[in-house]
């Protein structure tokens, strides 16, 4: 999600004056083959992204994007964080997930989870990803320098995505990503309108990344094979434009248009006034959205409008999908409607009940903004309001836990996983490091499973930059206990490969600390760091003791005792699980 500025807004409001007449008074919407053919892959999704808070001296608290705070390790291994919430969000019912600019990692595990998850209940919904190749805003004039990216191009940030695309097919397998991902968007609320019209650049992106996944060996979509389907996702209002049908024309068969559409959030920067008219044919003035009901008619009216442009059969057909929508739970925020209108759970439940009633009786495939709070974005005007619209999207808490099961589309059989703020990072490393890098099998029981998951995490050598620099990824978990000290913890189980070892060598943990530890060489230790101790020669179990989790006021040469990091014996590993 993009903050929008009013002038943008100003200027897409009148390039869409000319639009009203394209749509009919009436609000149906014939439900084109299309499109329910896309509900069914892509149905009632979520947006995905880092959703664990900062710390400060004082213990948790909002990220202000100052050195002051302290990010917890979570948000920067969110591969830990896929296995229990692709679970989490499957269980809520929402039938695929999306993420945005994340790296390669991330990428991987929620493929190789949501698979997982898949085969593992062939009867059920298949989950799907939707994969985002990330792109700018660009100013064709200016060398097509990025806008919102400081010091790139718009060329330059293509290349290096798609090397990235490269690498995760590479990792989960072409017929994984075949399987999983069904629908890529190029470039998220990136077109340009007005004297920096980038529409070619969107355009060639899309031929870009087609052949790269052609040349990958991934099928793309002719209408009829089942292939990937691309698209690229904008703005309010755009694909109705002459830019947006231009690049619309670039998709390929039976692939979406697909816009951004936050009914309370468009033109209107002040209370609006008494005694409210129904929302307008196409959308365009959300000065008549006050209660949620408004809103739903809001969004309602542009998915109409966009289908007639798009009309299903003709020229032109292409499916209308909705490419974030939502309602924030609390907090004010600066640039639109959410600058004087606080959010309230209230306002979100009724928002989401209408909603989710329109999109399965019509069949419309949506991505709701967000899954989870997400504390760690800063404020949207510099200084630090508490709480902030941006940062309480999430129809759950940054903490895994829902706010009310109404804003979950389809929650049968739900129930909340433990608080996900008592959990801790571990990652486990290889050292040296061998090559080719290891595969490690694992046994992960967390506190509230009756048995262990078995995971088999092949390390990778991930690219970080267009200088082809790399960074190895090791098998990295997020591990829970009880807020309680010498409750009964998360178990790991770790399979060595050697003849002579044991089957298994296993430590529970005995607890975790569910506040930052302030260190007195360290302004706040984000995370309740582990060490998986493993002293002694050989492999016998007697010699791996109990975790050891960082617990406070000790440093040795300015650096923590305890970390998050875990160094494991050779016996521990080969080429092979």
């Amino acid at each position: 999600m993009n903050r929008r500025t009013p002038i943008a807004i100003a200027i897409l409001v009148l390039a869409l004056g000319s639009i009203n007449s394209m749509a009919a008074d009436d609000d149906t919407d014939p439900v084109p083959p299309a499109r329910l053919a896309l509900f069914n892959q892509i149905g009632v999704g979520a947006a995905y992204g880092p959703h664990y808070p900062c710390y400060g001296s004082s213990g948790i608290v909002q990220c202000t994007g100052t050195s002051s705070d302290v990010q917890d390790a979570k948000n920067s291994y969110m591969e830990a964080s896929v296995l229990l919430d692709m679970a989490q969000l499957r269980s809520a019912g929402f039938l695929s997930v999306r993420a945005y600019g994340d790296p390669a990692k991330t990428w991987i595990a929620m493929i190789n989870r949501i698979n997982q998850l898949n085969l593992a209940n062939p009867s059920g919904p298949q989950q799907t990803v939707v994969y985002q190749v990330d792109l700018c805003q660009s100013n064709p004039a200016q060398g097509d320098a990025c806008i919102n990216v400081a010091g790139m191009t718009f060329q330059q940030v293509l290349a290096f995505s798609m090397v990235q695309l490269r690498q995760v097919i590479q990792q989960v397998k072409p017929a994984i990503f075949q399987k999983v991902v069904k629908l890529v968007i190029v470039g998220n609320e990136a077109l340009v309108l007005g004297n920096d019209n980038n529409t070619s650049d969107l355009i060639g992106a899309v031929g870009t990344t087609s052949t790269e996944l052609t040349n990958d060996g991934i099928t793309v979509s002719n209408g009829t094979n089942g292939g990937v389907y691309l698209s690229s996702a904008t703005t309010f209002g755009q694909m109705i434009t002459t830019q947006g049908q231009m690049l619309a024309q670039s998709y390929p068969a039976g692939s979406p248009v697909i816009e951004d559409i936050y009914p309370p959030q468009f033109s209107c920067v002040s209370p609006p006034q008494m005694g409210q008219q129904k929302p307008p044919v196409c959308a365009v003035n959300s000065c008549n959205v006050t209660p949620p009901s408004d809103a739903v008619g809001f969004l309602k009216a542009e998915v109409n409008c966009m289908q007639t442009t798009y009309a299903c059969p003709g020229s032109m057909c292409r499916p209308a999908m909705i490419g974030e929508t939502g309602w924030w739970t609390a907090g004010q925020d600066a640039g639109y409607q959410a600058s004087w209108r606080v959010g309230k759970l209230a306002d979100a439940v009724a928002y989401y009940k209408c909603l989710y009633a329109y999109l399965k009786a019509s069949s419309v495939p949506t991505l709701i903004f967000e899954a989870y709070d997400q504390p760690i974005k800063g404020p949207t005007n510099g200084t630090l309001d508490t709480p902030e619209a941006e940062q309480n999207y999430g129809v759950l808490s940054y903490n895994n836990q829902a706010k009310n099961t109404v804003l979950l589309p389809n929650p049968k059989n739900y129930k909340n996983p433990p608080n996900t703020g008592n959990a801790a990072v571990f990652t486990f490393v290889v050292t040296p490091t061998p090559s080719p890098l290891p595969a490690m099998t694992f046994g992960v029981q967390q506190p509230w499973e009756t048995q262990p998951t078995k995971v088999t995490v092949q390390p990778f050598a991930e690219i970080t930059n267009t200088n082809g620099g790399t960074m190895n990824v090791w098998p990295t978990f997020n591990l829970y206990a009880p807020a309680m000290n010498g409750g009964t913890g998360s178990q790991i189980t770790l399979y060595p490969s050697g003849s002579t070892c044991p089957a298994k060598c296993t430590n529970s943990v005995k607890s975790v600390y569910t506040t930052s530890q302030v260190l007195s060489c360290l302004t706040a230790l984000p995370f309740s760091g582990g060490i998986w101790t493993a002293p002694g020669q050989g492999c016998t179990c007697t010699n791996y003791a109990y975790v050891n989790w960082g617990n406070g006021d000790s440093c040795a040469n300015g650096v923590a005792q305890y970390g998050q990091n875990v160094f494991l014996p050779n016996v521990f590993y080969s080429s092979a699980p």
